[in-house]
C-alpha cells in the first residue's frame, strides 16, 4: 500500500513524498524540485532511511526524483 504526502513552502518548493509498504520493506520516493533543494534533500536521505527503518523494523529505501519547474500557460 501507498500514501502520497505533499508538502509546499517558499523555501523547498512543492516536495511529494510516497512511501510504500511492499514485500516487507519500507519505500520513500521523494520527488522536489531540481537543483540546491534536491541536493539537499539527498544529503539527508541516509537518516530519513534510518528513521524510517528504524520506526518501522522493517528495510528502507529512500530515492530523491528531482524534477523541473512546470509553468502552467492554460488559459
Amino acid at each position: 500500500s501507498t500514501v502520497t504526502l505533499r508538502y509546499e513552502s517558499a523555501g523547498l518548493g512543492r516536495v511529494d513524498l510516497a512511501l510504500t509498504l511492499e514485500g516487507g520493506a519500507v519505500r520513500a520516493v521523494a520527488h522536489v524540485p531540481a537543483g540546491e533543494v534536491a541536493q539537499r534533500l539527498r544529503s539527508a536521505s541516509g537518516d530519513l532511511r534510518a528513521a524510517l527503518a528504524g520506526a518501522l523494523g522493517l528495510p528502507a529505501t529512500v530515492d530523491v526524483v528531482a524534477h523541473a519547474e512546470v509553468l502552467d500557460v492554460s488559459a
